[in-house]
């Protein structure tokens, strides 16, 4: 959408202030790495960075899809804006998610950001937080079940 594009484009002019920004995709496209020393394969793209900029395409309450768990199963701090500000509480540690307020200042983030990345103590501090709540697995667990059920109960 045009609102995401808009979105991104700030983010990434924010962030940019602290370090350079490297965009695979369409959008402020500067590196081609993803394809040709990755073979678009995303995870291991993104292993080589210690930031990433995920905003969801959607801004909805509840609204998550596949680029914060991307971010995180990748090793990277994710600098995240969707689902209100509350993506998955019974599955993530929110402690350990940059939130980019899109209605607000972001100047106190974008000091965080620039101390995480200057300061190695700090990064390694953030970056070792666990990233899943205690009992995610059991929530995920759960939401597979359900699914099973709905599944059954529409094809009978």
């Amino acid at each position: 959408t045009d609102a995401g594009a808009i979105l991104r484009k700030k983010m990434v002019k924010e962030v940019e202030t602290i370090a350079p920004v490297h965009c695979a995709g369409r959008l402020l496209h500067n590196t081609d790495e993803l394809h040709t020393l990755f073979a678009d394969d995303k995870l291991r793209f993104l292993r080589q960075y210690r930031f990433y900029i995920c905003p969801e395409n959607t801004q909805a309450e509840g609204y998550v899809k596949e680029k914060l768990f991307h971010c995180i199963g990748s090793g990277c701090i994710p600098i995240y804006l969707a689902a209100a500000g509350n993506p998955e509480p019974d599955i993530l540690n929110h402690n350990a998610i940059l939130f980019w307020n899109n209605e607000g200042d972001n100047s106190a983030l974008l000091r965080q950001i620039e101390e995480l990345n200057n300061n190695p103590s700090l990064y390694k501090d953030f970056f070792e937080q666990p990233r899943l709540q205690p009992g995610a697995w059991q929530v995920v667990a759960r939401h597979f079940s359900n699914l099973e059920d709905r599944l059954r109960q529409i094809c009978s």
